[in-house]
């Protein structure tokens, strides 16, 4: 019974690996996975926290999303709406990341004081840790926001990718639009 139960957790400690992508890889001391071949490095990037879903999200292309919305609807406006689009998300995204760490300083203040008062000290000090962590968390999130208001171009590289992919999809609209003006004009001579 006891070798079952070995199997299961090993198994549990795999599934554990494939449902975080965020998680450490000790394959060396760089946190580093090189293949037999030494050809490809594969970093792991990111820390496990909420924080993660933002930065994601800065780092996403919307350039194939401008220039789709450009092939369903051409007008300025609705590069416009798209690129507010992209903004409220953001957001969102910092509302809902910021409520997250709320939620888990109001948790975590009471197991703390309680740690403490049971004498404790290394366990307090270790959510301590973490409290401290969530806060700076939350202070880089007010300090994105703040640059998002500005306008940073830290901040607005995503909707200049997204404007890039919406002029791309007008040129390609034109281009057409010109190719068969041109073919037309050919077979009428």
């Amino acid at each position: 019974m006891g070798l079952f139960s070995f199997f299961r957790k090993t198994n549990e400690a795999n599934m554990d690996d494939q449902q975080n992508p965020y998680k450490e890889s000790t394959q060396n001391s760089n946190n580093n996975k090189v293949d037999a071949n030494d050809n490809v490095t594969i970093v792991n990037i990111g820390t496990g926290y909420p924080i993660d879903v933002v930065y994601s999200y800065l780092r996403k292309n919307f350039d194939n999303q401008g220039y789709d919305d450009a092939m369903a609807n051409h007008d300025a406006s609705y590069m416009n709406l798209g690129k507010l689009q992209i903004e409220n998300h953001l957001r969102v995204l910092f509302k809902q990341v910021t409520q997250k760490y709320n939620d888990e300083i109001v948790r975590l203040e009471p197991i703390i004081d309680s740690t403490r008062a049971m004498l404790m000290a290394d366990h307090a000090a270790q959510l301590e840790s973490r409290l401290r962590t969530y806060k700076a968390h939350i202070a880089e999130i007010d300090k994105l926001k703040q640059n998002l208001d500005n306008k940073t171009q830290e901040m607005t590289t995503m909707l200049m990718s997204y404007e890039r992919g919406f002029q791309r999809g007008m040129a390609a609209i034109i281009d057409g639009i010109l190719n068969n003006l041109n073919t037309h004009g050919n077979e009428e001579q």
